[in-house]
């Protein structure tokens, strides 16, 4: 069976950065109104994406999750919008700057 790979991993990533973005805002935003500890909904999409980056040592995963999680947190300041549109920019900005960080790593 063959199949067709319509998008690129690029895209895939930024696509899963976007629905954690919009997850976040959620979780953060019922956290926020104490209704329910931030620990039990954590999608854990962090972990395929430092997967697919590049992202493999302790040390590499330390760096990638400092990153992240600052991204992960500025979703709260952002507008909640159809389809996480205001969530675009945020996006963009997460992935290029995890993608310079994982490009310094390898040539170290």
């Amino acid at each position: 069976m063959e199949t067709k790979q319509t998008q690129s991993l690029e895209t895939l990533i930024k696509e899963l950065i976007l629905a954690d973005l919009r997850h976040s805002q959620l979780i953060f935003g019922l956290e926020a109104l104490q209704l329910a500890p931030m620990d039990y909904h954590f999608l854990n999409l962090y972990q395929l994406i430092a997967n697919w980056m590049g992202f493999r040592a302790d040390e590499e995963m330390d760096t990638f999750m400092d990153i992240y999680q600052s991204f992960m947190y500025k979703s709260t300041s952002y507008p909640i919008s159809p389809h996480g549109l205001d969530l675009r920019p945020l996006v963009d900005q997460c992935y290029l700057t995890l993608f310079q960080k994982v490009k310094k790593i390898e040539i170290t």
